[in-house]
């Protein structure tokens, strides 16, 4: 059994989104763990004809046999059950889940989801802006489920969400299967599977963790993918904090990230307003301080005319 693994539950509608994903595993994996899919009986031809020539242990399995039964329920319910389901295969103690539209960016190791070697980080936080976001754009069922799970568990206090792409622990799985229900039952009751392990997780601390806020970048709204483009964002800007970056499928259609010259441009002018909203009043103290937005502005020109960014 290895302590730590990654795992992603796909199938064939996402298969060109999941190659991105596997080729920056194949890049970044620097610990080489072991990757683990899993995908329905009927796709397995499909994704056998990826190559893998990486040194970490790759592994493609069947949904089927994970959940022990031929799924008669719509995929988005029955993918969250295997997602948590894993666990019984005893390959693992602890796991990452990893989601077909997300990719990483940057060199990965063991210690960016593991404090030590029995102590997970657990993306746990209030996640304020995302909600406030979904309330403005009419999408809060997701928040009003989670009050359900909450409610089931008898867990008071904050109210936390733990997306995306969550370390899982497979003793918290089976003890909230021992002392709550099976993991199907609970899925079907409200399908959100990262907040039925997060919730029994602050219900039971059955195991030691440090919070941690997302391993990836979210873009989960195209509303979300405009904001930070329109100020410039890039690759590297995202790499100081994240891991990766996760592309909602549901609602953004570009597969990965993309800076265009529109966004370069953009940056260029937030910082300068920026700078002199900023610096105003030292503006009009200090002629000299102009000698600093001309040379400012020059670069502009240069990622016009240039492509250069900084």
């Amino acid at each position: 059994m290895d302590n730590f693994v990654l795992f992603c539950k796909t199938y064939k509608g996402d298969f060109e989104r999941f190659k991105i994903l596997k080729e920056s595993v194949d890049k970044y994996n620097k610990d080489n763990l072991p990757f683990y899919i899993s995908v329905p009986k009927a796709d397995m031809e499909l994704f056998k004809t990826i190559k893998h020539t990486a040194s970490y242990k790759f592994s493609i399995l069947i949904d089927e046999e994970i959940l022990g039964f031929t799924p008669d329920m719509p995929g988005w319910i029955s993918q969250q059950i295997v997602k948590m389901k894993f666990y019984k295969l005893d390959f693992c103690n602890f796991y990452l889940v990893l989601d077909s539209d997300s990719y990483f960016i940057r060199d990965f190791y063991t210690s960016d989801f593991m404090y030590s070697e029995n102590v997970p980080y657990i993306v746990m936080h209030e996640n304020k802006y995302f909600k406030e976001l979904s309330y403005c754009l009419g999408d809060k069922n997701v928040f009003e489920n989670e009050l359900k799970i909450r409610n089931y568990l008898n867990r008071d206090g904050k109210e936390y969400s733990f997306y995306s792409n969550p370390v899982m622990s497979s003793k918290v799985l089976s003890e909230l299967e021992k002392n709550v229900d099976k993991i199907e039952n609970l899925i079907k009751k409200v399908p959100l599977e990262n907040v039925w392990h997060g919730e029994y997780l602050l219900k039971s601390r059955c195991i030691d963790f440090m919070p941690c806020e997302n391993f990836f970048k979210v873009f989960n709204y195209n509303a979300e993918l405009k904001l930070w483009r329109s100020v410039g964002e890039n690759i590297e800007d995202i790499k100081k904090y994240y891991v990766g970056i996760l592309m909602q499928d549901r609602w953004i259609k570009a597969k990965k990230f993309k800076v265009s010259i529109i966004s370069k441009i953009n940056r260029r002018i937030s910082r300068i307003k920026f700078y002199i909203d900023a610096d105003r009043a030292h503006i009009k103290r200090d002629k000299s301080a102009w000698v600093y937005y001309r040379n400012y502005i020059r670069g502009l020109f240069r990622v016009i005319f240039k492509g250069e960014i900084k």
